[in-house]
């Protein structure tokens, strides 16, 4: 028979078994000084409670005063500044909107993986989390928020708090940033950390959080959590890959926390290693790495075009597009702000090329005849001027248009190689600034490789030496490409 614990109490004396003697001292029943009888540590004398190594292995007094002083009523101040915050930036939104509603949110910050590979603005990681795209967009956001950041903000300190809500707003945006290119903005992913952050919360101090906690923190945030996460994967449209980011990145941070009940408050070096320097370091990283990183470009990839014997080299994140020119057509992605395209293509004359003439083709093609039917205005066009690409000499015009209210610069280049001829058109948008010296660069690397035709006839003539048509035939191809 397993020995008993005696405890002396108000109502008398009573007989414990162990297991439920442990129970009552992690609840607070017992208190240290209560009298207790335990023959096989104690012999015949009664002593304190708290001399005994099980009661002081087991009595926590912070833990007492969690379970019973713990409530979510206290003012989440850091998490109403956040939310503040956002309905600040959506007013200046709704106050000075762009004439494209997708516009207006890349204006404001939102998440766009070209404007940050190729011009370096590593500062959206953070402006995409306080951009929204309506009204009940935000609002089911910021109610999440502050909800759920509300209620860690009642469990933790406030410097504890603004690292969560940083945290689960940079997992949002690279998470996003790693996996899909397209622009996306909100706080969701925020909402998501914060969420996380509940369940860990709620599940580590599931023993001690007062019962009519239970059912809105820990596990009982999972199945909402499910459902939004079920929701997102469901609908188009939505970042998924950027909530799970939220949603990692909030529950981590909050994995690595201790409530503030539940612990000192940190001494100044201590709260500088762990609090105010991780998330200074998390704030300016994205803020200081778009400045550092401007020198360099983006990675380029040759593209070609092996009938025309053309190379062009582009961002590799760009995608191919469909163009007058030809397939050696690829954008940024981007619909109107920031958008950028280079495009190459060409033609194979009878004769030597009248570069002359395809300019002004292309001129009435590409500029004044969409300006006179109303797809672009205020068309300027400088004049024509020499130019050399790729080792070939040609002409070049350069010109700025409007297309949605948005100004865009364009350059186009008219090559002659042999009687094969090239035209390079280059668009870049004047804001943001700094795609000119990217298209630049695109020009720079412009390189000629063997034309499809040019192969074919130096494969039939290396098969068929004795041929006196395979013969001519090359001879015609390789004199098509001579200077």
């Amino acid at each position: 028979m397993p020995a008993a614990i005696v405890v002396r109490t108000d109502r008398g004396e009573e007989r414990l078994d162990l297991e439920e003697f442990e129970a009552r001292v992690v609840r607070g029943e017992v208190a240290p000084q209560s009298p207790v009888l335990f023959a096989p540590v104690t012999g015949e004398r009664w002593v304190a409670a708290g001399s005994l190594e099980i009661f002081r292995q087991l009595y926590s007094p912070r833990r007492l005063h969690f379970t019973r002083a713990f409530t979510l009523g206290r003012l989440p101040r850091v998490t109403a500044a956040f939310v503040l915050l956002n309905v600040l930036w959506f007013l200046a939104m709704r106050l000075f909107p762009s004439a494209v509603p997708d516009d207006t949110l890349l204006r404001f910050g939102a998440k766009a993986g070209p404007l940050i590979l190729d011009l370096g603005q590593f500062w959206r990681l953070w402006t995409a989390n306080l951009v929204h795209e309506s009204f009940l967009h935000i609002a089911v956001n910021l109610f999440v928020i502050f909800n759920f950041a509300g209620a860690l903000e009642a469990a933790f300190r406030p410097w504890d708090v603004t690292l969560v809500l940083a945290a689960s707003a940079l997992g949002t945006t690279l998470g996003s940033f790693a996996i899909t290119n397209p622009a996306s903005a909100g706080a969701s992913g925020v909402a998501y950390g914060c969420l996380g952050g509940a369940v860990v919360f709620g599940l580590r101090y599931r023993t001690i959080l007062p019962a009519r906690y239970r059912a809105v923190l820990g596990g009982a945030v999972i199945p909402t959590v499910l459902v939004f996460l079920f929701i997102g994967w469901t609908s188009s449209g939505v970042d998924n890959w950027g909530h799970l980011g939220g949603l990692a990145a909030g529950s981590l941070t909050v994995l690595a926390m201790k409530p503030r009940m539940l612990s000192d408050a940190p001494a100044p070096g201590r709260l500088w290693a762990t609090r105010i320097g991780p998330l200074a370091l998390l704030l300016a990283a994205p803020l200081a790495f778009g400045p550092a990183s401007r020198g360099l470009l983006p990675v380029l990839v040759p593209r070609v075009d092996r009938d025309l014997g053309l190379s062009l080299s582009v961002p590799a994140e760009w995608r191919r597009g469909a163009g007058r020119l030809g397939p050696l057509t690829f954008m940024n992605g981007l619909p109107s702000y920031g958008h950028a395209q280079v495009a190459a293509g060409g033609f194979l004359a009878e004769g030597k090329p009248d570069l002359a003439a395809v300019e002004r083709r292309y001129v009435q093609a590409e500029l004044l005849g969409p300006e006179a039917e109303g797809r672009i205005a205020v068309v300027a066009v400088g004049p024509s001027r020499p130019a050399r690409v790729a080792g070939l000499a040609g002409r070049s015009i350069e010109g700025t248009f409007h297309r949605g209210g948005l100004a865009f610069g364009v350059e186009a280049f008219f090559l002659a190689r042999g009687r094969l001829a090239y035209e390079i058109e280059l668009v870049w948008p004047q804001e943001p600034p700094g795609y000119r010296r990217l298209e630049e660069e695109i020009v720079r690397r412009v390189a000629t490789r063997e034309p499809a035709f040019l192969s074919r006839a130096r494969a039939r003539a290396l098969f068929a030496p004795d041929s006196a048509k395979a013969r001519a035939a090359l001879a015609t191809a390789e004199t098509a490409v001579a200077p």
